[in-house]
């Protein structure tokens, strides 16, 4: 009668490859400590797994407050003391780590606008871009006199012009002193004095996603023609400023739709005709990918970092790529909910990310914030017989699972389960029954070909979690 153990040493490993392919992935793929599926769950810590966080809405950060409307984008850093500001459909918030500001004006409602795009301090004033019926504009708040002007684009600077209508219109203060704004296949530009609709032009058939400053260079990602799902063209320009023309192209058949700066390295987030969503990096005049996921792509203001991970939203979720430390391997996994079915901006100017959502006539600006119970890991399939064995089955003997020592209100249930979904054992661990325990011991006695190993945390609690190590799974082949 042989003995077989399986150990997963840690769950430092993200999704094994391809995971959207196979709801029950094989031994084949990946690594022990990989998973097969998750669900809001916490991977940044590189010796437990534990729940995704919870989300808590921010003082006046609801409609019964500040937020009427769905926040679209936030200045992902501190502009004064404590303070950033925020871009929703039709205003202009302040923020604070805590609160949506209810006062002094705030917030500011954009005259005719129906659609917020872009918002970047410049100069020390705030400047936001926006849709309205038939164009764009871009609109300023003198911040030291409190003044608004939300024309301030189509009527004040000199070379004042309306943008073009529905496209987006990302804004970024750029390391050479300028101010750009997306307008279609244009950069818009402004120097502190004059505002240069014109001042870049890509082919007629580009539309402008995003732009990032990096190693003095504005990067420009763009679709041509801009259909998504199409197998179109997605190009990063790479422009110094001042040139009459960019200085080169590089092209992914797809689409494109953001890229992010992080330590002087360009990520691009982009998809190919096959549907899967790519994070990639520029490297050497092409972009390599990083990781590939099953959900929709992350907008210009859609993407953030925290805690040395990538951050972004995709279909109401928020995904996570990195390492918590640069001699680590990155992983891919899903780390938390995005609040209500539709998400707008996700930001982290306060080392914690801010998210906003919508759904119906409900809308919310929360912060990551406890624990989400609507948690779980799973594994991929363990096979319960011996490589040499003639049996078909396997008898699971005991399961010896390490964690941080329990406090009050932490709860996981593990189960084993079949290649079919069949629950073939399951066990809890809880201070409530067991105390400030940091191990247990189940014998489950489950008979089996393959199993895998879920960790759910639906029964535990929102205040505490349970940091599991590591799970070793011992057993025997059964007699023929």
């Amino acid at each position: 009668m042989a003995q077989w153990k399986v150990d997963t040493p840690n769950f430092y490993g993200g999704l094994v490859p391809c995971y959207w392919e196979s709801d029950y992935p094989t031994e084949a793929v990946g690594n022990p400590n990989q998973a097969g599926k998750v669900s809001n769950i916490d991977l940044t810590s590189p010796f437990f797994v534990c729940q995704g966080a919870g989300l808590a809405n921010l003082t006046n950060g609801t409609e019964a407050g500040s937020v009427t409307d769905l926040v679209k984008n936030i200045i992902d850093y501190v502009v004064a003391s404590d303070t950033t500001y925020g871009i929703s459909t039709t205003k202009v918030h302040k923020i604070s780590p805590t609160t949506v500001i209810n006062s002094g004006g705030f917030p500011h409602a954009i005259t005719d606008a129906t659609s917020g795009q872009g918002i970047a301090y410049y100069h020390g004033d705030i400047f936001y871009s926006y849709n309205k019926a038939a164009a764009g504009d871009v609109g300023m708040y003198d911040v030291s006199g409190d003044v608004w002007d939300d024309d301030w684009g189509s009527t004040i600077p000199t070379g004042a012009t309306a943008l073009q209508a529905t496209v987006p219109h990302p804004v970024i203060a750029a390391g050479n002193d300028f101010l750009y704004i997306g307008n279609g296949y244009y950069i818009t530009s402004y120097d502190g004095t004059t505002f240069t609709e014109q001042d870049l032009d890509l082919p007629s058939d580009a539309v402008i996603q995003d732009f990032a400053w990096n190693l003095n260079r504005l990067v420009i990602a763009a679709n041509r023609p801009d259909i998504s799902g199409s197998k179109n063209i997605a190009s990063l320009y790479i422009w110094d400023g001042n040139s009459t023309s960019w200085e080169d192209e590089i092209t992914v058949r797809g689409e494109v739709s953001k890229i992010y700066v992080k330590n002087n390295e360009l990520y691009v987030f982009w998809k190919d005709a096959s549907g899967k969503a790519r994070l990639g990096i520029l490297d050497n005049g092409a972009v390599r990918d990083l990781a590939l996921w099953d959900g929709t792509l992350p907008e210009f203001y859609q993407v953030t970092d925290y805690k040395n991970f990538i951050l972004w939203a995709s279909d109401g979720l928020i995904w996570a790529w990195g390492a918590a430390d640069a001699t680590l391997p990155p992983q891919l996994f899903q780390i938390a909910d995005g609040g209500y079915a539709t998400v707008g901006a996700l930001a982290c100017p306060f080392s914690v990310p801010l998210i906003g959502s919508t759904e119906s006539t409900s809308f919310k600006l929360a912060k990551f914030s406890g624990y989400d119970t609507s948690s779980y890991w799973r594994s991929r399939l363990y096979n319960a017989v011996t490589d040499d064995s003639d049996s078909s089955e396997g008898m699971v003997d005991k399961l010896i699972v390490n964690f941080e020592k329990l406090t009050s209100g932490a709860r996981a249930d593990i189960s084993l389960v079949d290649p079919n979904g069949t629950e073939l054992w399951t066990g809890a661990i809880s201070y409530a029954s067991d105390g400030a325990i940091h191990q247990k011991v189940f014998k489950p006695t489950a008979r089996c070909a393959a199993f895998r190993i879920h960790i759910s945390y639906s029964n535990g609690g929102t205040s505490a979690t349970v940091k599991i190590k590591s799970i070793r799974v011992i057993g025997h082949d059964t007699e023929i």
